[in-house]
């Protein structure tokens, strides 16, 4: 429902991120600049396993997603195709693959956690670099952050604040 809703929004990509990531507008803005205008599911791939129930490669939403127009159209088309017992971005990947699409795995994210002596480590998934910092700044190359602590939720807001207070506009 909610591609169909932003259907009738102008747009040419979506990126469907969660609750977890923060998004560098400037940077996603600038890095979908030379993206293919059609046929885009860009993401992290991930291998199947006997957990994810399919067979083929999947886009992990951890890894947030950039699809362009024509993808999100053929999704809502095949609604009733969509295998909603799976986990919703195995599923996602698993309907542009019957609609004829190939998951693009050139996506770009990275990951921020606390440390317990305190620093913060920062993992690139799909490019850019893994690092360590003493104290939360910028974090270059990536425009989608995953922000999930599980040790301790309450940490995410923290954050989240720390991101938007030291990441150049």
């Amino acid at each position: 429902l909610a591609f169909r809703w932003a259907l009738d929004k102008p747009w040419d990509y979506m990126a469907r991120v969660n609750a977890s990531c923060y998004v560098h507008k400037r940077r996603l803005r600038e890095y979908v600049q030379d993206l293919p205008e059609k046929g885009l599911i860009r993401g992290v791939i991930a291998d199947p396993t006997e957990h994810c129930q399919v067979k083929r490669p999947w886009m992990w939403g951890g890894g947030q997603f950039i699809l362009s127009r024509d993808v999100v159209e053929a999704i809502v088309a095949n609604a009733g195709r969509i295998k909603h017992w799976l986990m919703e971005d195995t599923a996602l990947g698993e309907i542009a693959q019957d609609c004829g699409f190939t998951l693009d795995g050139g996506g770009k994210v990275c990951s921020i956690n606390l440390q317990p002596d305190g620093s913060w480590i920062v993992m690139g998934y799909g490019g850019g670099p893994s690092f360590t910092m003493s104290e939360p700044g910028d974090i270059p190359d990536h425009h989608f952050i995953r922000v999930k602590y599980d040790p301790d939720r309450s940490v995410d807001g923290k954050i989240m604040q720390l991101l938007k207070t030291h990441l150049k506009p």
